[in-house]
This record gives C-alpha cells, sequence and structure tokens, in this order.
C-alpha cells in the first residue's frame, strides 16, 4: 500500500485522479462515445437509452470549459434520468467557473427506485462552441472491478494471518457522500458505493466476517427529500447485498439537513431516519427507543462482545451527545454480561480536538466519562466525520477512519487546524485506491486490534493493553505484526518520552497516570501502536 500523506499535503492527490480509468474502461463493449457542445446559458441535453439499476462509467477523455465574467454557475454539468412524461430527475451536477478537464471520469448508479423512467441524460451549460467529449461505459453491477483483485487478495491474507477462532471481525466504513459530485472542488468522484459493496461481498466470500459497519454520512442530504430517500435506500441495498448483518450509525448528512438548510426541500423527521437507516440493520440488536432507535446494541455472545452504536447528533439538525444518548451508554454498560467487553461505532469524535475544524460536540465530554468510568467494560471505539485518518490512545483506544469517498479539495488550508497526526490518503480512480475502507480484527486473547486498509491507506494495528513504566525508567516493545522501521513519539508528548530501536525511556516530565503513545512503522508506511501507562 502507498504512503500516507501527511496533513499539509493532503489534497495534492487532485493531479492523480482518474490517472488510470482510461484503460480501466477498454475492458467493457457497452459504450457510448460521443460530445457535448456548450450554447451560452441554454443548458443543452444528451439523452441515452438506460433503466432502473444500470451501474455506469461516465468518463471524460479531454476538454475545457472557461468563462471570465458569467456567474460561478454558468459552467455545469448535469447528470440524472427523464421519466416518460419528460420530466428530468437529477442525480448530481459539477460546477466551475473555469476548469480544465484532464481525463476525469465517475461511476454512475441508476436507482432501482426510479420509475417511469424513459432515459438517461448528459446536460451541459457552457460558453456557446465549448465542447466536451465524453464515454459513458456499463459496468457490470455484480462483478467487483478487476482492479482490485490484488488488493483483495493482500486484505484476505492480511486477516487470515490475524484472525483466529475468537476473533471478532468485520470491515468498517465511513462518509461514501453517496452522490456528493456537486462540489467544483470535488471533481468527478466516482460513487464508490456500489464497487464497495461488491467487494466487501467478495470478501465476506473468502474470509468469516460478523458484521459491516458503517459510521454514517451514507448520503450527502444535499437533495430534495424523496431524491435523499432515493439515495439512502440505494445504499441499504448495496450493503444488504453483502450478505452480513449492518450496523449504521447516523451521520450529519443522514438526515437531509444541508438542504433544507439552504431553503430547499426539508429535513427528515425522525420517523423517517429511523425507516430509511436504522430499520435496515439487524433484527438482532437491540434498539431500546432511545433516539428513534439510533441508539442501539448487539450482543454477539461467542466473543463476549458487545456492538453498541451512539447516536452524535441530535433531531435539532446539530452535532450532540444527548442526555438520552448518554442515558442508553451508561445501562448498555450497567446491563453487559459478565466479562463481556464493549466496541462503541459513532460518527463524530467526542471532543473539539480530535476534528480539524474545532466543531464543538454538545455531551461528548461526558459520553468520553462514562468510557473512562467503564474502562474495565471497554475495548475501543471507531469513528468517521473528519475524512482523515487518526488514532488516539491518551484516554483510550479511539480509531479515525478516512472518507470512503474519493474527493480532494485542491488545497491544503484545512491541514494548519488538522490535529496532530492527521493523515488524508493519497486517492486515484481506476484502481485500488477508488476505495478506502477497514477490515478489522479484534484479538482479545493477544489484546490487539487490527485496522487492516483495503484501498487508499495504510494497516493499523493497535495493543489494546498500556505498558506500565515509571518516570525516569526504560522499557523495550518489540512488534508482533510488523517489520520495525521507524519509531515514533507524538511531538506534543516529546518532553515526557523518547523512543530508539525500541527502546522507550520516560523522562522525569512524565506525569503518573498520564498515557502516551508509540508507533513504529514499518518500509510501507504500516503502523503498529502501544499506549504507555505512566506508573
Amino acid at each position: 500500500m502507498e504512503t500516507l500523506y501527511k496533513t499539509d499535503n493532503a489534497y495534492q492527490a487532485i493531479d492523480k485522479i482518474n490517472a488510470n480509468f482510461a484503460e480501466a474502461v477498454s475492458d467493457t463493449s457497452a459504450k457510448i462515445e460521443g460530445s457535448i457542445t456548450g450554447n451560452g446559458n441554454t443548458i443543452v441535453y444528451y439523452y441515452f437509452d438506460a433503466k432502473p439499476g444500470d451501474y455506469l462509467h461516465i468518463y471524460f477523455p479531454n476538454g475545457t470549459w472557461s468563462t471570465t465574467s458569467q456567474r460561478d454557475s454558468y459552467n455545469r454539468l448535469f447528470f440524472g434520468w427523464r421519466d416518460n412524461s419528460d420530466a428530468r430527475h437529477a442525480m448530481g451536477d459539477v460546477c466551475r467557473e473555469s476548469w480544465d478537464i484532464p481525463a476525469y471520469g465517475f461511476d454512475l448508479y441508476i436507482s432501482d427506485g426510479a420509475t417511469d423512467m424513459k432515459d438517461a441524460y448528459i446536460g451541459f451549460r457552457a460558453a456557446s462552441g465549448t465542447t466536451v467529449p465524453f464515454i459513458i461505459t456499463w459496468l457490470d453491477k455484480d462483478t467487483m472491478k478487476s482492479y482490485f483483485s490484488d488488493e483483495l487478495a493482500d486484505t484476505v491474507e492480511k486477516v487470515r494471518a490475524r484472525q483466529g477462532d475468537g476473533c471478532i471481525t468485520f470491515p468498517v466504513c465511513s462518509d461514501v457522500h453517496y452522490r456528493d459530485i456537486q462540489e467544483g472542488y470535488r471533481p468527478f468522484a466516482p460513487f464508490a458505493a456500489p464497487g464497495m459493496a461488491l467487494t466487501m461481498k467478495e470478501l465476506a466470500r473468502r474470509v468469516r466476517l460478523d458484521n459491516v459497519v458503517c459510521l454514517g454520512d451514507a448520503i450527502d442530504g444535499l437533495w430534495s427529500a424523496n431524491r435523499g430517500k432515493l439515495d439512502a435506500r440505494d445504499m441499504m441495498r448495496f450493503f444488504s447485498g453483502i450478505g452480513v448483518p449492518l450496523l449504521y450509525a447516523i451521520g450529519n448528512h443522514d438526515d437531509n439537513r444541508y438542504f433544507a438548510n439552504e431553503g430547499g426541500d426539508r429535513a427528515f423527521t425522525e420517523g423517517e431516519i429511523h425507516a430509511e437507516f436504522i430499520q435496515n440493520t439487524d433484527e438482532r440488536t437491540s434498539v431500546g427507543g432511545a433516539m428513534q432507535g439510533c441508539n442501539y446494541y448487539r450482543d454477539i455472545d461467542r466473543f463476549g462482545i458487545r456492538l453498541i452504536v451512539l447516536m452524535s447528533i441530535n433531531f435539532n439538525r446539530a452535532y450532540q451527545y444527548t442526555s438520552e444518548t448518554q442515558a442508553f451508554l451508561t445501562e448498555a454498560f450497567s446491563s453487559m454480561p459478565t466479562g463481556y467487553k464493549a466496541i462503541i461505532f459513532t460518527h463524530t469524535p467526542l471532543v473539539p480536538a480530535h476534528s480539524y475544524t474545532g466543531t464543538s460536540f454538545p455531551g461528548g465530554g461526558s459520553i468520553e466519562n462514562i468510557i473512562k468510568n467503564n474502562r474495565d467494560k471497554f475495548l475501543f471505539m471507531y469513528y468517521g466525520h473528519t475524512h482523515f485518518d487518526n488514532l488516539w490512545l491518551e484516554s483510550f483506544p479511539e480509531v479515525n477512519i478516512g472518507c470512503a469517498k474519493v474527493y480532494n479539495t485542491a488545497s491544503g488550508t484545512a491541514g494548519d487546524s488538522a490535529p496532530e497526526g492527521a493523515y488524508f490518503c493519497e486517492r486515484a480512480v481506476g484502481d485500488a485506491r477508488e476505495q478506502l475502507w477497514d477490515v478489522v480484527v479484534v484479538d482479545q486473547t493477544n489484546a490487539l486490534l487490527s485496522c487492516i486498509r483495503f484501498g487508499a491507506g495504510v494497516d493499523r494495528y493497535v495493543h489494546l493493553n498500556p505498558v506500565t513504566v515509571a518516570a525516569g525508567e526504560s522499557v523495550t516493545l518489540t512488534p508482533t505484526v510488523l517489520t520495525a522501521d521507524t519509531w515514533h513519539t507524538k511531538d506534543s508528548e516529546a518532553e515526557s518520552i523518547a523512543v530508539a530501536d525500541g527502546v522507550v525511556t520516560l523522562t522525569s516530565e512524565a506525569v503518573s497516570g498520564s498515557r502516551l503513545t508509540v508507533r513504529v512503522a514499518d518500509t510501507d508506511g504500516n503502523f503498529e501502536y502501544w499506549a504507555i501507562l505512566v506508573a
């Protein structure tokens, strides 16, 4: 797997997006080649035969649109389907004032819920005479793309090496943002969801999976409520096709709030959120009624594990771990059978310091305290939202996973406020970096958490039991998974701890009771982590 990119260079992958797709689309014979030419402010449409459930790739080999005086949205590409009354139903759009197009493309899944469909369309609005060529290719929605094969084989080998009879195993993804191609700084991102689901399905054929987990923002919530529901149903259909029980944590885009906030249709009601997302989760989960069932858990008796899903927003379209959520978590810990351990899934971080915007998460501190008070019953926490990879061990293990969609912001400004250790992964289309998700293996016997990355990014292995060291003393760490190459501590902890060749030394500045972080990287950039508990 490729090296992760540090925050300062987070979005330089823009130059590599789609670089390999020209070869990839040549594999199929179902193809339309054409071009579309602008006619000023009038939208020009190209209609083509398609049907509900079609899985396409729309590819732009080259081309330019530009203008200097018109409003930003003057240049725009639209995509969607048309019904038999000739009404158009949008599925995405891209706008930019001035943009060279160096061979971009994206996947397009026409919803199975599209009713009375006549055909599909590309719409183009640009200065008269501006021409953009395109290739429309039909993909096999039931077959994993061939260029994922090597990555899958590598992932399966790593999972089997870590997976024993007593290990719970599940893939985790977050922030799919299905249909999000409309922002000009995210050019033609592919809809990763269909390909991701097919790859997870193939993974489930080769290794035992106990659940599949999505940590929220499956949809982008920037369309009408009816359109948002179609997108949610597509996503749930993709997940159900994997054949493994689903656990889903509601994200801040899943209630359609952003379209509603911009004067659009409306946000989803509490009942609609439950109907479109939560009722698709494993029927064996206990929903308990908390936050319309958005807080729930599932017990897996053979592993002695309680999987807890927490709601990190409220129904007033704001971030919040509500008092109802806090009470639910307290009860979830207190009712756990003797000897069970909890794993918590949620969408957002608990504290502002773990996000790149300093966003406040009211109630997150209370959730953190509840976990600390039940530390003997707890293994780790997994969340998304920030769109980067990170990992914290200071209070307890918290794993942050990056964004499942392929995207870039074309600037490094987010890096200035991102927390220490945050990494954005280099993305591309036409190879395995179209996808980004983890296969998690929890080995309680050896107290090892394995986060094995499929696609963009690297593997992360976490020793769940801290190593106790007194101030002024040293201890030698021996990697159990990786071949050690480079040792690190956090920059912010440098006064308290040093590490060289696996020898960890605490200085007199180390504060008793604190937890410090040590990690080692191998030559491929994969990481193995330890928490150092100061005696």
